[in-house]
């Protein structure tokens, strides 16, 4: 009798015994999952009208249009930001570099000026060398000059303004050589292109 209840109980699956409740509550799943599927599908098609199948590709669309929109937007950024830098005025660009000039004299990095040289700079230097140079040779000639003198102060107080020829003049403190000495400092820029360049600098 016993025997006969646990073949009434269990079933063999694939050499093994398993209750009879698990089987029937996987088919139960199964006949559920079948249901759900075929009740979507249903909806599925109520909802969708008749020419509908273009509107959905329009959204599937859309959404990856919409997933690389941030990448498209930053890159109208940065081009807008590049013609708003270029478009803008004229002497908004000079002006912010003669602030270059002036924040790179003061801390005597004449490095940071040669990407602005024009290919060639006339220099002029109180007791020193006066001529045309080319801007490697303008560069060494200046950072000869700062190399033996350290600038206490400078600032241009003067700017003229121009859309051709800007220039920009102040005075500047040094210490050469344990004495203190005050010098003018020249500098002019023309427009090459959409940048300006240093095409002189005067130190008398």
């Amino acid at each position: 009798m016993e025997m006969q209840g646990a073949a009434r109980s269990d079933l063999m699956v694939a050499g093994r015994v398993v209750p009879v409740s698990i089987v029937h509550l996987l088919t139960f799943l199964w006949r559920w999952s079948i249901l759900v599927h075929h009740c979507s599908i249903q909806k599925m098609r109520r909802i969708l009208m008749p020419g509908s199948s273009v509107l959905l590709g329009f959204f599937l669309v859309l959404g990856s249009a919409t997933l690389s929109l941030p990448e498209e937007a930053a890159g109208s950024l940065r081009q807008e930001s590049f013609l708003v830098e270029q478009g803008g005025k004229t002497e908004e660009t000079y002006r912010h570099l003669f602030d270059v000039i002036e924040t790179s004299l003061n801390n005597g990095n004449i490095s940071s000026l040669t990407p602005h040289m024009a290919p060639q700079v006339h220099i002029n230097v109180r007791g020193g060398e006066s001529g045309y140079y080319s801007a490697s040779q303008a560069y060494y000639l200046l950072e000869n000059y700062f190399r033996s003198r350290k600038v206490l102060g400078f600032e241009f107080s003067t700017i003229g303004e121009s859309d051709s020829n800007p220039y920009a003049t102040g005075g500047a403190s040094l210490n050469f050589k344990g004495s203190r000495e005050y010098v003018q400092i020249y500098v002019s820029l023309r427009r090459s292109g959409r940048q300006w360049l240093i095409t002189q600098i005067n130190i008398y």
